[in-house]
């Protein structure tokens, strides 16, 4: 965001010179300015008085300096006019112009005091303060502070535009927006008010509108380089990936030297799955800006991407202590760490809060008809395309047997879609694609459809959009399978999950009520195989020796359960590690650490990306599947179960950790849930070492597949209808959401 310039004003009682050669070295170095010779105009000065002992000439360097983008220098010279001329405004305004762009915000919230003191009906005194104020970000007293300003200054854009940017950090768009309109009709080419409109826009998700501003205020000024910027995140909201860049790189060419173009770079790179690039701009950004705000989670998790384990556990303490002490961190990129409950939960609540600022609570909140008997369910993600979420979602959707209620799906994503897609929404009752509303109108589009609870699919993952939610378009609202883990919000307050993934202990850190679902919150279904298994050889798997796999992405593997899987494989001669395709620099880097840590580079096996069906049947070649640690799998342990591998993991201290337990719990294989890394690893050699056993153990997964409830995606979607109905009946009665299992319905809470 642009920041309207502070005030140089000169109005009203100025330094004046002491002496004639004084005055003469200024006419001389203004001419020199005239003629844009600014060296030899700050030369002249220098010479004159040696930069000391006059006000006016110390006050002109340092507005000149002030101008050159040389803050540290504007603040020296203007102390000194200060101390020459205690009594100017002026000189205090810009001391606090200088000391504000230098983050000394005590100092520059001293120097507009002051200046308010010596000219109380200046208006540039008072918009000093409020730049004080925001640099500061007390806003609302900003606020308070541009508003004298404008009072004094009533005719003046620049007032109506600080006042717009105060409204915004506010999180108030509708008051920010009158502001930019008002700017805007004052004065038609101002190409900041026309940013300031997109950004009012960018922020209510209407980016059609934010890209149509951006581009408007960039035809007027094409080396405005915040609108760039946000060009750059509409562009990317709306799918248009390579363009995006495009925008962030103008903004970045214009700006080469300020850490959030950088960091909105990584963002968009990261984004696209380019997280080589990703790392390079999140570590310029914080070179140039050590405490940038939340960016070592986005570096962590492009580094957690191409497998760059330095220095990993270190940072992840940073972060903690980051989340610790303020930083909005995103809640996903500590999903593959060990951080605590409570970290998850801090960031979790201050990222929701984030997605709801400057929303009225209840908004929109739809009051529940009572004894309804036909409920409509409504399902929002980005996800209803060829991902995991969908893989896993169309098993119970397409399962459904209870037609009294009605399922919705509400598409919100950016990617196109394809046949996943098609499938799902014929699987639907209704379904509807909000991605081009804006967040008001998608929100609106879902409370005249009448929908009685709203099931968020998406939660803390890339795409979701919790400003719907903020809104309260229905009366119920949960979270349910896409994130997993408590989302924060006051407007969900509802999470649909298991005693396994969501045990006691867990609970207390999730900031919703539960809805306990009887066997686990995953779905699953059985799968026709179609293709034949294949010969070892011919997807590069030796021809005997055990057979580990993970086919978990790559964010997911982390360096304890890495080192982990090579004293497995150090442990049982010959054996191989099969995990998931990557590219060749992250495969190799693998290899590397493989061989560092005494084993075989050559034992590690990358398996090339197929379909479903075909993967299913080449997956049937391993022994054992190895689970990831913090961040283990969900569609890739129910694809291990499908074709009778036994997959081992540890039931760990977060939901994240946890899935894998669930799953394996709802199968009925507890011998397979470990507790800690030692008995994941004795288990694992034992099984590998002995024949007879892992045939046993391979024969029980197969023979559970087929009868276990894991697999019954009837029973889920029924148990799900009936949690629905639990959530709408409490919401009629006006009781507040309490804690319940599908299986005792009808009781007051567990």
């Amino acid at each position: 965001e642009r920041p309207v310039p502070n005030p140089m004003s000169t109005d009203g009682p100025s330094p004046r010179v002491n002496g004639r050669q004084t005055r003469d070295a200024l006419g001389v170095a203004r001419r020199f300015m005239h003629e844009g010779n600014r060296e030899m105009a700050v030369r002249t000065l220098v010479e004159a008085v040696n930069g000391e002992g006059d006000p006016e000439v110390a006050f002109t360097l340092g507005v000149w300096a002030l101008e050159d983008g040389k803050p540290n220098d504007a603040r020296t010279h203007f102390r000194t006019a200060a101390s020459l001329a205690p009594a100017v405004p002026e000189v205090f305004i810009n001391l606090a112009a200088a000391a504000g762009r230098l983050r000394c915000h005590d100092e520059a919230l001293d120097a507009a005091r002051r200046a308010v003191t010596l000219a109380e009906t200046s208006e540039h005194a008072y918009g000093a303060l409020g730049n004080a104020l925001s640099g500061a970000n007390r806003f609302a007293e900003a606020q308070a502070a541009y508003l004298e300003a404008h009072k004094r200054g009533p005719a003046s854009p620049t007032w109506m535009l600080t006042l717009g940017q105060s409204h915004l950090a506010l999180g108030d768009s509708g008051g920010a927006e009158q502001w930019f309109a008002r700017a805007l009709e004052a004065r038609p080419d101002s190409g900041t008010a026309l940013h300031g409109l997109g950004l009012c826009a960018q922020s209510q998700g209407d980016h059609a509108a934010a890209i149509g501003l951006f581009e408007r205020a960039l035809a007027l000024d094409d080396r405005y380089a915040e609108a760039w910027g946000n060009l750059a995140i509409s562009l990317q909201s709306n799918g248009r990936h390579h363009d995006a860049l495009e925008a962030a790189r103008h903004s970045l060419d214009l700006n080469p030297h300020v850490a959030d173009a950088l960091l909105n770079l990584g963002h968009i790179l990261q984004s696209v799955g380019r997280h080589c690039e990703a790392i390079d701009a999140y570590e310029q950004a914080l070179g140039i800006e050590p405490e940038l705000p939340g960016a070592r989670a986005y570096l962590l998790h492009s580094k957690r991407h191409t497998c760059r384990w330095e220095g990993d556990s270190e940072l992840v303490k940073v972060i903690v202590d980051e989340v610790l002490h303020g930083a909005q961190v995103a809640p996903f990129t500590l999903a593959g760490t060990d951080a605590p409950p409570a970290i998850r939960l801090i960031a979790a609540r201050r990222s929701a809060a984030a997605h709801a600022r400057g929303l009225p609570p209840m908004q929109a909140t739809v009051p529940p008809l009572p004894d309804k008997a036909c409920l409509r369910i409504g399902f929002v993600s980005p996800d209803f395309r060829t991902h995991s979420l969908a893989m896993s979602f169309s098993a119970v959707l397409e399962a459904r047997d209870d037609r009294s209620i009605d399922w919705i799906g509400y598409s919100i994503g950016d990617d196109a879609a394809d046949g996943q897609t098609g499938g799902l929404a014929t699987s639907f009752d209704a379904f509807v694609d909000l991605s081009a509303l804006s967040d008001d109108a998608a929100a609106a589009r879902i409370q005249a459809d009448g929908v009685d609870v709203l099931v968020d699919l998406a939660g803390h993952t890339r795409g979701s959009r919790l400003e719907i939610f903020a809104r309260q378009p229905a009366a119920v609202q949960a979270h349910y399978l896409g994130y997993g883990g408590t989302i924060g919000a006051d407007y969900i307050p509802w999470l649909i999950t298991d005693r396994v993934h969501t045990p006691p202990s867990l609970a207390d850190h999730c900031s919703e009520a539960l809805a306990y679902l009887p066997h686990t919150f995953m779905a699953a279904a059985h799968v026709a195989q179609d293709c034949a298994i294949p010969d070892r050889e011919s997807v590069g798997l030796p021809p005997d020796g055990i057979v580990f796999a993970c086919f978990n992405a790559t964010y997911k593997l982390e360096p304890t359960s890495f080192a982990s899987w090579m004293r497995i494989l150090a442990g049982v001669p010959g054996s191989v590690l099969w995990l998931r395709g990557t590219t060749a620099e992250v495969a190799d880097r693998l290899r590397t650490v493989a061989a560092k840590q005494g084993v075989d580079r050559n034992r590690l096996i990358f398996a090339d990306r197929l379909d479903r069906s075909a993967h299913l049947a080449r997956h049937a070649l391993a022994d054992i599947a190895l689970d990831s640690f913090n961040h283990t799998g969900g569609v890739t342990t129910i694809d291990a179960l499908l074709v009778g591998v036994p997959v081992i993991t540890i039931a760990g201290t977060n939901q994240s950790a946890r899935t894998g337990a669930s799953i394996l719990s709802a199968l009925g294989t507890p011998a397979l849930i470990q507790t800690g890394v030692d008995d994941y690893e004795e288990l694992a050699t034992a099984l590998a070492l002995d024949p007879q056993r892992l045939a046993a153990a391979k024969a029980d997964v197969a023979q559970r597949v087929a009868t276990s409830p894991l697999f019954d995606p009837t029973q889920l979607a029924r148990a799900l209808n009936t949690a629905f109905r639990e959530m709408h009946r409490a919401a009629a009665r006006g009781a507040k959401p309490s804690t319940f299992d599908v299986r005792k319905t009808g009781s007051a809470g567990i």
